[in-house]
């Protein structure tokens, strides 16, 4: 399991114990817990996420934007109770906690759980996209034991790719923009391909007032 990349052809394969993530959703919660990561492996990041963990009950979560996944960009969700009713909502109930130690480079605080797919378990190390407007880079973490400890490693450049100047997706080097990268923009705005009125019908239903404190919840 390389995750999207790797399985891109040779030139992008990591190895039987070495994955890389497309991009991390960070889930915020509404009654103060501590911050969520996901580690995303698709190229497209989900609409809305559903958890049952920590012996809470179902949580759900939405995506606080729409467009491409951009290379290095955190993926904001907020609390949803709505999203947790979704059929396709993506499910990450059977997803593990890391322990991960020295994570800034990716998650912006320490205090931070970060979960990955259950099936992942004998890899040895995560690659994780770092933001960076000139080259595409990746923090590197590799494990320091059996039980899902991480630690930070390096971050170091991937060769042989780009990041699209138009969307900030992550290419292969000398690759153009097309509409397979899905449209760069906001909730209403962006799009992917084949699904144009996506956010339209949900941000009719909620068309929030200018005084609306919750006015950004629909609109970003």
């Amino acid at each position: 399991m390389n995750g999207p990349l790797g399985t891109d052809g040779d030139a992008w394969a990591l190895g039987p114990h070495a994955v890389r993530a497309s991009g991390v959703a960070v889930l915020t919660e509404a009654d103060g817990y501590a911050e969520t990561a996901v580690l995303l492996f698709t190229r497209v990041a989900p609409d809305s996420i559903v958890m049952n963990w920590k012996d809470r009950g179902p949580r759900g979560y939405r995506r606080l934007r729409r467009g491409a996944l951009a290379h290095g960009m955190p993926e904001s969700y907020a609390d949803d109770q709505r999203a947790s009713r979704d059929p396709e909502a993506f499910d990450i109930s059977n997803h593990r906690a890391l322990s991960v130690t020295g994570g800034r480079p990716t998650f912006a605080t320490s205090d931070v759980i970060v979960l990955v797919p259950g099936d992942i378990g004998r890899v040895r190390e995560i690659r994780v996209p770092v933001s960076s407007a000139e080259e595409p880079l990746e923090a590197i973490y590799v494990a320091e034991s059996d039980d899902g400890a991480f630690r930070y490693d390096r971050t170091a450049r991937i060769n042989g790719a780009e990041t699209c100047p138009v969307c900030g997706m992550l290419m292969r080097a000398g690759g153009v923009h097309n509409a397979s990268h899905g449209v760069p923009g906001h909730r209403l705005a962006g799009a992917r391909p084949g699904d144009d009125l996506a956010g339209r019908a949900e941000y009719e239903a909620h068309q929030p007032r200018l005084d609306d404190p919750s006015a950004f919840r629909h609109t970003l």
